[in-house]
């Protein structure tokens, strides 16, 4: 017996069984990245070692939301059973009530992923995780995610006078009750005598550069930045508003969490349990392998999209550790969170730093204007792609301009230019460049109103491309029509 129990429980931790002894299982697993869960490896990671494990008798759906503001909404949905799974960044927990992850944004204080390493290895981080329950969820995981730094837009950030009564965009800032959140975050921008701001796509045209002048700033790690951009058209002086990453200080860390509804996990089969929770101690274990190496290979990829880079003197960031101590006063008069922060601040002085990103010289440069997209030559197979766009995918992006309709699309991909025919009834041309990676790809209009766009291409195995517009002059449109749809590759 015992034996036999030992190749049963090994069975289910290696995956070893016959997918053909029941019918298969496929659960939903709400995210809500734009981009799409590629740019969240871990994530993705977790999904696929899930289907491995189980021989496909388990599987796992992603069902994407449009907006990393919906985070919200994947909590509460998994947690009143509409979806089993769900991921968000550790933020998205306190408007929930979930308090534990307040350390992770404690400024300056987790400034590297050495540090970040060592604190998701220690107890602590079983605690944190211990506290989704209050907000009726099971964590599944804590997944180490990418350093949070400065971005200025209108100029490089060179110091604190540079911040001063500056807006500063933060991810997943919230309203409840008349009161902003994530506080941690708050008590920086205040410790810094600026000013919080809600990051959209949109921000800086819709009010910012009316209101108060070219300069803004924002939290951003490095793969979000090719993305967070907030001028659509590129005129003559766009270069000035490139996004400039302050490279040598770090915020706070992105950290992600895995989360299951408690009754649905429950309800699932001993061994269905064991695949989740193997997958998910593994999709841990992995996440803590991405690090600088791949932020230090974003670099260049990023200079050559438009992305610039400065550093803050040595002085100017002692200066700005010493401004946010007063932004630690608020966050530790509760005393799980001081006893938490004090044995962070215990783990990082037991851990080498970082090594500096090494950032090319034309890299800290103004980028010069130029006609065709910015970026690197473009990973995108050439060839002819279609895709059906209907009523449906219309009203569903809430694409509602005048040209919007529904018809045949005919996408044509070849060095570096695309070519948009859409057909049925009557014909449309659009045509423009691209550049870039696929998951990371600048994307240019011809015509009397030049506009960028940045989205993630997803090559499939059968080299059908799958869209992720993030941001677009019109993003209802431009998702309406690239992004409803595979468009499946009819020739080369």
């Amino acid at each position: 017996m015992c034996a036999l129990a030992a190749a049963l429980a090994l069975a289910a931790a290696t995956g070893c069984t016959d997918a053909r002894d029941g019918p298969e299982r496929v659960l939903r697993l709400a995210s809500a990245d734009p981009a799409g869960i590629e740019h969240d490896p871990a994530v993705a990671f977790f999904v696929d070692r899930v289907a491995r494990l189980s021989g496909g008798r388990l599987r796992i759906a992603v069902d994407e939301r449009r907006a990393p503001w919906h985070e919200r909404t994947v909590l509460r949905d998994v947690a009143r059973g509409s979806a089993a799974l769900g991921w968000a960044h550790t933020r998205s927990f306190e408007p929930l009530g979930v308090r534990t992850f307040v350390p992770f944004d404690a400024p300056m204080l987790i400034d590297s992923y050495n540090v970040e390493r060592a604190v998701l290895r220690n107890p602590l981080a079983t605690r944190m995780l211990a506290g989704t329950r209050s907000a009726g969820l099971r964590g599944l995981a804590l997944l180490s995610g990418p350093l949070s730094r400065l971005v200025g837009v209108g100029g490089p950030l060179r110091g604190l006078a540079d911040l001063r009564h500056l807006g500063i965009g933060l991810h997943d800032l919230v309203n409840v009750d008349g009161k902003h959140l994530h506080s941690a975050a708050l008590f920086a921008t205040s410790a810094l005598h600026a000013f919080p701001e809600v990051m959209y796509p949109g921000i800086l045209q819709e009010h910012y550069l009316g209101t108060h002048g070219a300069r803004f700033a924002f939290e951003d790690d490095l793969d979000s930045v090719f993305f967070d951009r907030y001028t659509g058209d590129c005129r003559p002086d766009c270069g000035a508003f490139d996004p400039s990453v302050s490279a040598n200080v770090v915020l706070w860390p992105r950290p992600a969490v895995l989360v299951a509804n408690p009754r649905t996990f429950a309800a699932l089969a001993v061994r269905e349990r064991s695949w989740i929770e193997s997958a998910a101690s593994q999709a841990a274990r992995y996440a803590q392998t991405i690090g600088h190496d791949a932020e230090q290979r974003l670099v260049r990829e990023l200079c050559a999209a438009g992305v610039r880079f400065s550093a803050m003197t040595p002085a100017s960031v002692m200066s700005m550790r010493r401004a946010m101590r007063t932004a630690y006063a608020p966050l530790e008069r509760s005393t799980p969170t001081r006893r938490a922060i004090r044995r962070i601040r215990s783990l990082r002085r037991a851990v080498h730093a970082d090594p500096a990103l090494l950032v090319p010289a034309a890299c800290r440069r103004p980028a010069a204007p130029v006609a065709r997209a910015r970026g690197g030559p473009s990973s995108v197979p050439d060839g002819v792609y279609r895709a059906r766009i209907t009523a449906d995918d219309l009203r569903a992006a809430r694409a509602t301009a005048a040209r919007d309709r529904p018809a045949t699309a005919t996408l044509t991909m070849r060095n570096g230019r695309w070519r948009l025919e859409l057909r049925e009834p009557g014909r449309t041309v659009q045509r423009g460049t691209y550049a870039g990676p696929a998951l990371r790809t600048t994307w240019t209009y011809d015509g009397a109103q030049p506009s960028t766009s940045y989205v993630s291409i997803v090559v499939g195995r059968d080299a059908s491309l799958r869209f992720h517009v993030v941001t677009a002059y019109d993003t209802a449109s431009a998702r309406a029509t690239f992004a409803s749809h595979p468009f499946e590759r009819i020739d080369r």
